[in-house]
């Protein structure tokens, strides 16, 4: 059966690294395309002019819009099976991109990720990361703005605590690597951080030494049961003493992985605002693409 992917395109803009990506999956494998806009103006609304007027500007907006639209569809439509056009007056883009890939019944949503200043990650408030917290299915960042295909895949993979979501989590997140791998007759890797020294800051002393090697071990017998599960081989098993924010950019880099794909298990907002969550940090700190898959998404 196809994918069908949501290509979520910057309204004004046209060349962006979600373009070039969906021009590689495409040329790869057979995917159903919709590219999607969310246009808005904020002025408009306020503007002392008649409601008629006001709705001819809204669709010069939207025509616009779909004539860029249009003109990326020219440069795709050679390799998708399908590809359709769809530019929405939307005041929310997050909002505009789940009604729509829901509507088109997406698999995945591609969106093109730009790094972000040290005031924004503060405040929170780029469009990539209201989307990552808002929009429940998997979503591809893309910022490679090159063409070539995904030739090593990392799934890195957090707790050794399972629950029916935590497993069904990685299920998902395995068997999107191995869709991408099999895509691109790529390498699939299994990667889980764990710092071997916890410090439980709150009480301000060092886990026992005993408990620390314990819990280790739980944490690497459980990363090598699911490997196994999934027939992962053993040399792409990735097992790393240390903080998720520095042990998986690191080990991305060494081994020159082409995409990173990252669980997403919901936050409170206080969370979110104070210490922000490693998906965030790795999104803006990772140098390859990066695929988050939401633990609340029901394929």
């Amino acid at each position: 059966m196809n994918k069908k992917i949501l290509v979520a395109v910057h309204s004004g803009f046209t060349d962006a690294p979600a373009i070039k990506r969906a021009l590689v999956l495409a040329s790869s494998t057979d995917v159903d395309i919709l590219l999607y806009s969310a246009v808005y103006d904020e002025y408009i609304p306020n503007l002392n002019v008649v409601a008629d007027q006001i709705q001819k500007m809204h669709q010069s907006m939207l025509d616009s819009e779909t004539a860029k639209l249009e003109e990326i569809k020219r440069h795709l439509v050679q390799a998708a099976k399908s590809i359709e056009v769809l530019a929405q007056w939307e005041p929310s883009v997050t909002d505009g991109i789940t009604k729509a890939a829901k509507q088109f019944n997406a698999d995945l949503i591609l969106v093109s990720s730009t790094r972000h200043s040290a005031l924004s990650r503060l405040f929170l408030s780029n469009t990539d990361w209201e989307i990552l917290r808002h929009v429940y299915m998997p979503i591809l960042f893309a910022h490679q703005h090159d063409n070539k295909p995904y030739k090593k895949v990392v799934i890195a993979v957090e707790s050794a605590y399972k629950n029916d979501n935590t497993t069904e989590l990685e299920d998902r997140m395995i068997a999107i690597g191995k869709w991408i791998c099999e895509t691109f007759n790529g390498e699939l890797h299994l990667a889980h951080a764990y710092p071997s020294q916890l410090t439980v800051t709150s009480m301000d002393y060092m886990i026992p030494a005993e408990l620390s090697e314990k819990l280790k071990q739980e944490h690497k017998n459980t990363l090598n049961q699911l490997a196994s599960r999934h027939n992962i081989n053993e040399q792409n098993i990735h097992f790393i003493e240390d903080f998720p924010r520095t042990a998986i950019p690191k080990l991305a880099k060494d081994i020159e992985s082409d995409l990173v794909i990252m669980g997403l298990v919901s936050r409170s907002f206080i969370d979110r605002f104070l210490i922000g969550s490693t998906t965030e940090y790795l999104l803006d700190h990772l140098e390859c693409d990066v695929l988050t898959v939401h633990a609340n998404y029901k394929a």
